[in-house]
C-alpha cells in the first residue's frame, strides 16, 4: 500500500493538469483574432493532453486507495477570461514554468513508486515540450506587424 504522501503528491498532480491555466482558458474560450488560431489551437492541444493525464492520475489514485482530488480552479482565474489570447500568452508561459516546476517536485518525491514515477516523468516531459511550443508562438507573435485586424477567436464560437 502507498504512502499517505505518494497519495498527496499524485493529487498534486492531479491538481496541476485539471486546474491549469491552460484548461481554464479551454472551458472560459478567451477573446482571440483569426491571426490567433495557432495559438488557440496550442492552448487547446495542451489542456487536451492534461485533461488526458488528469484522467489517468486520478485512475491510479483511485487504483491505489486514494481519493482524487483536483480541487477548485484558482480564484485568480475568473479575472483573464475576456482576455485575448496573445495578451495571456506570457501568463500562459509563466504558469507553464510553474507547472513543471511543481511536477519537478512531485517526481521527485515518487521515488518509491515506479508506476506513479513514470506517470509523472512522462506528464513533466509533455509540460516542456507545450513550453516550447508556447516559447516559439512568442516570438512568432513577436515579430508579427501589429496591423492585423482583430477578430473573434475559433474558440469564442465553439462549444
Amino acid at each position: 500500500m502507498p504512502s499517505s504522501d505518494c497519495l498527496e503528491l499524485l493529487n498534486r498532480l492531479l491538481r496541476v493538469t485539471a486546474r491549469s491555466l491552460p484548461a481554464y482558458l479551454a472551458e472560459a474560450r478567451p477573446w482571440g483574432s483569426c491571426h490567433q488560431v495557432a495559438l488557440c489551437e496550442l492552448v487547446e492541444n495542451l489542456a487536451q493532453d492534461q485533461a488526458q493525464y488528469a484522467l489517468r492520475v486520478g485512475q491510479m489514485i483511485y487504483a491505489l486507495g486514494g481519493y482524487p482530488n483536483p480541487g477548485g480552479f484558482p480564484m485568480e482565474f475568473t479575472d483573464i477570461h475576456d482576455l485575448s489570447v496573445d495578451y495571456l500568452l506570457g501568463r500562459l508561459i509563466e504558469s507553464q514554468h510553474a507547472a513543471i516546476a511543481a511536477v519537478e517536485a512531485c517526481v521527485a518525491g515518487l521515488a518509491r513508486q515506479p508506476a506513479a514515477l513514470a506517470l509523472g516523468q512522462e506528464i513533466l516531459g509533455n509540460l516542456r515540450g507545450h513550453l516550447e511550443n508556447f516559447q516559439a508562438a512568442a516570438r512568432s507573435l513577436a515579430a508579427r506587424p501589429a496591423s492585423v485586424a482583430p477578430r473573434p477567436s475559433p474558440l469564442a464560437s465553439s462549444s
